[in-house]
């Protein structure tokens, strides 16, 4: 289940990435987790097992492609957080100013909390 949480998780923000709609790379993904179930529950104990590996791979590979389409927010991050340190400030994050897309949750965070008064 694991594999299909993280699978599904990079597989979405790859979707997001590039603006892609279809819902059919979601679902090509959960029936081929269905299948790996069902023929791993029928089948013997190794070649569940190298259906387990085949899942991991999957996952690795998907997560490879979104550790590169995350190296640049992340590096902005990065920067951000050193130049609040050279400042002598206690680094908080602020995704407006990291310019970081997508951090809904740290955005309206910022905006009903001034960052004055979280340093």
């Amino acid at each position: 289940m694991f594999y299909m949480y993280m699978a599904d998780t990079g597989l979405a923000y790859i979707k997001r990435c590039f603006g892609i709609t279809w819902k059919w790379p979601g679902v090509v993904l959960k029936l081929g987790f269905l299948a790996c179930v069902y023929v791993g529950s029928v089948t013997s104990a190794s070649f569940a097992w190298s259906l387990g590996d085949l899942g991991y791979g999957a996952m690795a590979w998907i997560n490879v492609v979104v550790i590169v389409l995350l190296a640049k927010p992340a590096l902005r991050v990065l920067r951000d957080y050193e130049k609040q340190r050279k400042a002598g400030l206690d680094p908080v994050f602020d995704a407006v100013t990291a310019k970081v897309d997508g951090a809904d949750f740290w955005v309206q965070d910022s905006v009903s909390t001034p960052v004055e008064e979280l340093r």
